[in-house]
């Protein structure tokens, strides 16, 4: 009498029947699939030491900004104006090098170099995310306008900043140069209406007691 074939064992069969045919489609295209898993491969390590060149020049950037920095506070101008000049070149791509721009501007608007330093923060305001930077580049912005003369930019790029950064430490120094370009353009309900809100606001402040001198004109 014939033996009984079950279903377990055909799906064995299968089983066995797809794993040769598996094998000998690895034995056919041996080679293909060797080039295929080195590529992979190679693909793999490149990505990772790519990675890890970024990392390396993102912190060898964050290293020389740290020291520029530290040699512009101890009034080395000439020097750190190098350093920065040096970082913005070399290491463009990374938050430092972007950093570097606002520094730049500071440098050279303290300089008495006001298109150079209004150049450098205007890109940094277009590169940037650090906040307190970006502050700083938009109160720096204004005054460029301001020592031009050009009170209506000057005033556009104060009101910039107190609108986009209401918090920040730089309001009172922003809303006193307002007053003074408002009373330029002769604009004085704007004045009037700056310098309460200054005096409002931030009561402490000595540009608040700066302003007081102003509000004889504003009579």
């Amino acid at each position: 009498m014939a033996k009984r074939v079950r279903k377990k064992d055909l799906k064995k069969d299968k089983l066995v029947e797809k794993g040769t045919r598996f094998l000998f489609y690895l034995t056919k295209h041996k080679a293909n699939i060797v080039w295929i898993i080195g590529v992979i491969l190679l693909v793999c390590i490149g990505g990772a030491y790519f990675y890890r060149t970024i990392q390396i020049r993102h912190k060898r950037a964050e290293f020389e900004e740290r020291e520029a920095i530290t040699i512009y506070g101890t009034g080395n101008i000439r020097e750190a104006l190098t350093r920065f000049e040096d970082i913005s070149q070399l290491y463009s791509k990374t938050t430092s090098g972007i950093n570097s721009l606002y520094w730049l501007g500071n440098i050279y608007y303290f300089q008495g170099q006001y298109q150079e330093a209004r150049e450098f923060f205007e890109n940094y305001i277009n590169k940037g995310k650090d906040q307190i930077l970006l502050q700083g580049a938009l109160l720096g912005l204004g005054d460029t306008y301001f020592q031009k003369e050009d009170y209506f930019q000057a005033s556009q790029k104060y009101e910039k900043l107190t609108t986009k950064f209401p918090n920040s430490s730089l309001i009172p120094k922003a809303l006193f140069q307002l007053i003074r370009c408002y009373q330029v353009l002769n604009q004085l309900n704007d004045a009037k209406e700056t310098l309460q809100i200054l005096s409002k606001n931030h009561p402490s402040s000595h540009y608040t007691q700066k302003s007081q001198s102003l509000i004889i004109n504003l009579m």
